[in-house]
């Protein structure tokens, strides 16, 4: 993810942010446009100078992204290979012999629980994007603009 956003507030080490949909955001002087969507809280770990209406861009960062995407991955695999054991292992003490549907059902069903996790774990831990740069400063448009 790498995006231009607009500043809309800053409250000392915490920056909020309106994503800007398209080029042409940047000139608008609406505040409630319906191009815009919810603001939402970035990071500012590099302490850039940005005040309200400055045009930042904004990235996630690639820690948070690769951790996201291991988990994505690895999670319903490991949770698959897990279904097939415990299947296995419960028909096992019950004095059977699994079949290949019964492997074949607890593997899809550790999958889908494990989609289910990384769903509601995404919802619940969003990735925070974070300032990487200051397009456009508010601040020295209205200074050189006097």
């Amino acid at each position: 993810m790498r995006d231009k956003a607009v500043v809309s507030a800053v409250d000392n080490d915490e920056v909020w942010v309106l994503p800007m949909l398209g080029d042409a955001c940047a000139g608008c002087g609406q505040a409630g446009c319906a191009k815009r969507g919810a603001s939402f809280r970035v990071a500012n770990s590099a302490r850039h100078p940005v005040q309200r209406g400055d045009v930042v861009v904004i990235a996630a960062s690639a820690r948070t992204k690769t951790a996201q995407g291991l988990f994505a991955l690895l999670f319903p695999v490991a949770s698959a290979v897990l279904g097939y054991a415990v299947a296995t292992s419960l028909l096992r003490l019950a004095g059977r012999t699994a079949g290949e549907g019964a492997k074949a059902l607890s593997v899809l069903v550790g999958t889908a629980l494990a989609v289910c996790v990384v769903l509601l774990a995404s919802k619940r831990m969003p990735a925070r994007a974070e300032i990487t740069e200051i397009c456009d400063n508010a601040h020295s448009q209205s200074v050189s603009g006097s």
